[in-house]
Formats: structure tokens, sequence, C-alpha cells
């Protein structure tokens, strides 16, 4: 039998990442390679994980983080601007905004409204998917069917933020910039 371990604390999250990379193993089933893609970092151990070890921890030390705070803080500025004294809100809302807009000016180094909003689109309509109870039984179920309404939703969401993932990294190998963007 597997032990399998998941964890959301940070000094845990710590361990696991920096630990030797055969010291776990994968989860296989099919609903978090559904999910997150068969080939994220979630789906592979040994050399492989080595390699995407390498590509994903540099920009999040020092001064490349230190060079992302000006376009964490306009993201802050922009996002919670738009209240005032007195406004109510709901924090999950407001606060899943303000991460998913520091994720695109950060990670994928969109500037354009045009681009954020193309985005933000994408990405509301994969984090949709999940608002269903339906994907979530189904995923703990292994019940996994592609012709099944949540799935289909599930399929083409993912295909359309991954194509507008693979537009700009197609966009930054054609055209080198000197954005701090971690796509860069």
């Amino acid at each position: 039998a597997r032990l399998c371990v998941i964890t959301g604390r940070p000094d845990l999250i710590r361990q696991i990442m920096s630990a030797p990379v055969d010291q776990y193993g994968v989860n296989h089933e099919p609903g978090p390679a559904r999910v997150l893609g068969a080939n994220s970092s979630t789906q592979r151990a040994g050399r492989k994980l080595r390699r995407d070890r390498r590509l994903l921890v540099p920009p999040f030390h020092g001064e490349a983080l230190n060079a992302m705070g000006g376009a964490i803080r306009e993201a802050a500025l922009t996002t919670f601007g738009r209240f005032g004294a007195g406004d109510s809100f709901v924090v999950r809302e407001v606060a899943a905004d303000f991460a998913l807009d520091v994720v695109l000016h950060t990670v994928f180094g969109a500037e354009s409204e045009e681009d954020l909003n193309t985005y933000r689109d994408a990405a509301m309509a994969l984090r949709q998917c999940f608002e269903y109870s339906a994907i979530l039984l189904h995923i703990a179920f292994h019940f996994d069917v592609d012709w099944l309404p949540p799935y289909r939703r599930l399929t083409a969401a993912r295909a359309r933020l991954e194509s507008l993932l693979q537009r700009d990294i197609e966009r930054a190998r054609a055209e080198p910039s000197d954005s701090h963007a971690i796509l860069n």
C-alpha cells in the first residue's frame, strides 16, 4: 500500500519540494492529471521532476522575485482601488481576482487590457468547471468518461487556456523581451 500525502502547510510543502526527487512518487490517478495536465510537475518524478524544478525555482527567488514587486503592487492598487470606505465585498472573490491578475502580470507578462481580459475569461471558464459538484464527484470516484458534460466543459476550458499559453510561448520565443515575466 502507498501512502498519499496532501498538504497546504508551507513548511511541509517546502520539505516535499526540497526533498530528493526520488523520495516521493507520483499519484497517477486520472483526476489530478486531467485537471493539472499529464505533463504537470505533479505528474513527474525522478529526472523529469529535477529538470522542472531547475526551470521553475529560480524565478521565485531573490532579485527575480523583487523585480515582480511593482507588478504585484499595481495589481493590488487596481483590485482594491475599486472599493471605497464602507463598501462591502466578498473577500474570496476579490482575493481570487487579485491573485489572477498577479499571475497574469508576473508569470505571463500580460500588459494590455485586451490580453488581461482574454486570460481572465479563459481562467474564469476553467475555474467555473469546479463550481459544479458533478465534476468533483466524478474525479473523487474515478468516474473518468470524456463524453460527460463536466469533462467536456473542463477539456474545452483547459484547451482554451493552453492555446493562449502556447500562443504567448511562441511569441516570447520569436520576440525576446526584457520583461521580468517568468514566461520570458
